[in-house]
């Protein structure tokens, strides 16, 4: 994982489950930790046209499209945090996944006791998002589970199409160069693509 983060232990029995948590606008979360691949500071973002508002744009990780989602504009909350705390947490799911946040606090190990269902839950947060919530950890009174699978099935099952296709765009640029070199071809294939504005 690129940041290197303080781990806060609040119960090592062996119902205890590890999670990064995370502050986004006022409101803080959790993922477990198994989810996230690794946290990177915030890159150059290529902006998708016609995406959904929650979706940033992609990202190049080390070679790999990765669409990245801004849970502020999920959610609809107002960013508190300053720029240079910002961050990327990438999910490997299926299709890694980046989620934008505002500072990734800690690595907390809960117990399961700790817990609770999202009922009662007054947070302006959709319930559909939520698995459950900690409470009274590492400071906070109480931390929301994202339910990162929902998230991404109900709300942006194209994320993995644009990376898919991104992906396959500069493979299949890379076979027609090579080629197109070796004379195994006499026909030239191009691939057309627009950058930040400017066509390719």
């Amino acid at each position: 994982m690129t940041a290197q983060l303080a781990e806060k232990d609040t119960g090592r029995g062996a119902s205890a489950t590890q999670f990064v948590t995370f502050v986004c606008g006022k409101e803080v979360f959790a993922v477990e930790m198994t989810l996230v691949q690794e946290i990177i500071r915030l890159p150059s973002v290529v902006r998708v046209p016609l995406a959904p508002p929650a979706l940033e744009g992609l990202i190049n990780l080390r070679g790999t499209i990765i669409p990245v989602v801004s849970l502020q504009n999920l959610f609809n909350l107002e960013s508190t945090g300053q720029e240079e705390n910002r961050r990327i947490i990438v999910l490997n799911l299926a299709q890694p996944v980046g989620c934008i946040v505002d500072q990734v606090t800690s690595v907390v190990s809960v117990d399961a006791s700790k817990i609770e269902s999202i009922e009662g839950l007054t947070a302006n947060i959709d319930k559909k998002f939520l698995k459950g919530v900690i409470k009274d950890t590492a400071g906070f009174s109480v931390i929301m589970m994202l339910f990162v699978e929902s998230l991404l099935a109900s709300e942006f099952a194209q994320l993995t199409e644009h990376a898919k296709k991104e992906s396959f765009d500069t493979k299949k640029t890379n076979i027609t160069g090579s080629e197109h070199k070796e004379g195994t071809v006499h026909e030239r294939q191009l691939v057309s693509f627009t950058v930040a504005g400017q066509d390719y």
